[in-house]
């Protein structure tokens, strides 16, 4: 069942679903006009199931592969709760040596994955990088390639890639292997230690002549990371390091002496048959194990391996009692970097520390406003793995300052355990919207209909008409701010406009058509006078509807 749509990309569109079993699953339903091109379907297929033998340490596991005969073939995958790279960056400055190191070594263990089963990624970026409650992960092989795949589409791809990141080869169109993303890698890094582009800001042509003609700008970055960085940014991809040999380097980083032997030939191994490490047991006898590339779903989220303090995670204080980790094993050190649970309590410790406003006096609105969406934002990366906790970060944020962002957390963490379901619909909805004054809403949904429910008793909603008349997918509705007239757009290519004065009894007033693709999105003007339609033909239109009978396309 699709519950909302994540966002969009060159390849397709992502919706957030809840499987069978009720996890949440990222849908990546691919554009229509790539769907037509049987080619491009044969390799999504072939690159769909390479993807599927990944180890799922540190990356987005491939759920299901789709490719219906009446439609556009999907791909579900892991849904990963947690933000960008860019956005932490953003948000909270370049990562700390700590944070960095950790970034650094779980983006290398991805591609150590993602190159033995035979892909290259080629569009690896901060963006790609989800820094979940478990540790990053690395996603979207949207535009990764099998690379034994030479198709016309594959060809054609050669030079997609995202300029600040690109590898020089990528730059100028020649051959890519997996080395491009080695040097992606050492950009990413460069950005997440920095929050600077290695090669600078401004047009994609100046970057791409930089990344292909200038060395990288470093500063700033850890002494001990930097020299591994230059190695993954060589200009000639046969110098730069393979991802097991990346790993090798950051798993022996800060070594005094020569690289431990023993770590080294346990990554090699690791990275070589991609089969679980287990740990050797503590020191105090006890025989717990944890498998350095398990899934994420295997890892506890309440205790760590050979712990010896339990820690409850819903308890604010438990951040006082720091569980003791085997580090001092080798193996423990490999099965710890290699994406290892982060522990939840950093969540409440966050919050916690946050509880002082910016300048320290107790007074300051914006302090305290910035304190409420951090801690929102922890709850909202908290959810997906520890809810109770995530429900009394929400409560927290919106106490310490009501805002859009807090009360939408709020919403999320506890409306559905109060909320009345809203039942009717043969299909999943799409999209909805509620009337200027509150007491109706509309309901789009993949059951081609619009549904009109009376919510002025929120406890008890009643349908009051059923919408028919588009051919597809209804994918947006909007009310006119008088709350007169409803406006839909779907996935046959129209907007159409519904008179509800009365809403039991709605009545076709008009159907817009002019886009050549799917209509995603409708919206009126403050004075009801205009439709704007936005289409997946990659155009916006504006509409007089003045005169609903005959609206005219300006």
């Amino acid at each position: 069942m699709l519950l909302g749509r994540l966002g969009e990309g060159g390849m397709g569109t992502v919706y957030l679903g809840r499987a069978p079993d009720d996890r949440l699953v990222a849908v990546k339903v691919i554009r229509a006009e790539l769907a037509r091109v049987p080619e491009f379907r044969a390799r999504f297929r072939r690159e769909a199931a390479v993807a599927q033998r990944v180890a799922r340490f540190c990356t987005a596991e491939v759920l299901d592969v789709v490719d219906p005969a009446d439609g556009a073939p999907y791909l579900v995958t892991e849904y990963i709760d947690g933000p960008t790279l860019t956005q932490a960056v953003a948000r909270g400055g370049p990562l700390t040596s700590a944070d960095l190191e950790r970034v650094a070594v779980s983006v290398a263990a991805a591609l150590t994955a993602i190159h033995a089963a035979g892909l290259i990624h080629r569009d690896l970026k901060p963006s790609n990088v989800l820094l979940s409650p478990l540790g990053p992960r690395v996603i979207d092989f949207g535009i990764a390639r099998a690379v034994d795949a030479e198709t016309i589409i594959s060809k054609d791809m050669h030079v997609v890639g995202t300029p600040a990141f690109m590898a020089p080869e990528q730059a100028i169109g020649d051959p890519v292997t997996a080395a491009a993303d080695i040097f992606s890698w050492g950009g990413l890094v460069t950005f997440a230690g920095t929050g600077s582009y290695p090669f600078g800001e401004g047009p994609t042509h100046a970057q791409l002549y930089r990344v292909v003609h200038h060395e990288p700008n470093l500063d700033g970055l850890p002494d001990m990371l930097r020299d591994v960085v230059e190695a993954a940014m060589h200009k000639a991809p046969n110098a730069r390091p393979s991802a097991q040999e990346l790993l090798i380097r950051l798993v022996n980083l800060g070594t005094t002496t020569k690289p431990d032997p023993e770590v080294t030939q346990l990554v090699r191994t690791a990275s070589a048959s991609l089969l679980p490490l287990q740990m050797t047991p503590p020191d105090n006898g006890t025989s717990q194990t944890q498998a350095a590339q398990a899934a994420p779903a295997a890892v506890s989220p309440t205790r760590h391996a050979g712990d010896r303090i339990a820690v409850d995670q819903t308890d604010p204080g438990s951040h006082r009692r720091r569980p003791r980790l085997p580090w001092r094993s080798p193996l423990g050190r490999v099965a710890t970097v290699l994406c290892g649970a982060v522990a939840l309590v950093v969540a409440t410790v966050i919050a916690i520390m946050a509880m002082r406003p910016a300048n320290g006096s107790g007074t300051d609105v914006r302090g305290w406003a910035e304190v409420a969406r951090t801690v929102a934002a922890d709850a909202d990366a908290t959810r997906g793995v520890n809810a109770t906790l995530a429900a009394r970060l929400s409560l927290a944020a919106y106490r310490i300052s009501p805002s859009p962002q807090t009360r939408a957390s709020l919403i999320t963490s506890f409306a559905g355990r109060y909320a009345t379901p809203l039942t009717g619909h043969t299909l999943s909805i799409l999209g909805g919207a509620f009337s200027p004054d509150g007491n109706l809403f509309a309901t789009a949904s993949a059951d081609r209909t619009v549904e009109l429910w009376d919510v002025t008793r929120p406890a008890q909603p009643t349908l009051l008409a059923t919408l028919t008349g588009h051919t597809d997918w209804v994918l947006a509705v909007a009310f006119s701010p008088d709350g007169r007239t409803l406006a839909t757009g779907g996935n046959d290519g129209t907007a159409r406009l519904w008179d509800i004065t009365d809403p039991h009894k709605p009545v076709t007033r008009a159907t817009l058509t002019g886009h050549n693709a799917h209509v995603r999105d409708v919206a009126f003007s403050p004075n009801g006078r205009l439709l704007a339609t936005a289409g997946d033909d990659n155009t916006a239109r504006l509409w007089d509807v003045t005169d609903q009978a005959r609206p005219r396309q300006l």
